[in-house]
C-alpha cells in the first residue's frame, strides 16, 4: 500500500466505496474522500482491522515499451487483519 492508493470499502449493507490513501500510519491510514457522510468531502482516519477495508488499488504505471503494468489483486483474508501483515500484503 502506498500514498495515492485507493482503498476500497464492502459495507455490510451491500454499498462500495473508495477512497484516496493520503496517509500511512502504524495503525492506520488516512483517506481523503466524498459521500462517506451524504454530502461530506473531508479527510478520514480507518484503522487498519477495520471489517469493510477489502483492499487497495493503485493506478496503472507505464513501463519503458508504453504499456500499462497492473498490480494483481490481493486479498485481506490471509492477513487475518494483523495490522503487520496487512501492512506487508499491500506495500505496492
Amino acid at each position: 500500500m502506498a500514498v495515492g492508493a485507493v482503498a476500497l470499502f464492502k459495507y455490510h449493507n451491500g454499498i462500495s466505496h473508495v477512497a484516496l490513501v493520503e496517509a500511512l500510519g502504524a495503525n492506520g491510514l488516512t483517506v481523503s474522500e466524498c459521500n462517506y457522510i451524504h454530502g461530506v468531502c473531508g479527510l478520514r482516519y480507518v484503522p487498519y482491522g477495520t471489517y469493510s477495508l477489502i483492499g487497495f488499488w493503485k493506478p496503472p504505471t507505464q513501463n519503458r515499451s508504453g504499456l500499462a503494468t497492473l498490480p494483481a489483486p490481493q486479498s485481506l483474508a490471509s492477513s487475518n487483519r494483523d495490522p503487520q501483515v496487512f501492512a506487508s500484503l499491500y506495500d505496492f
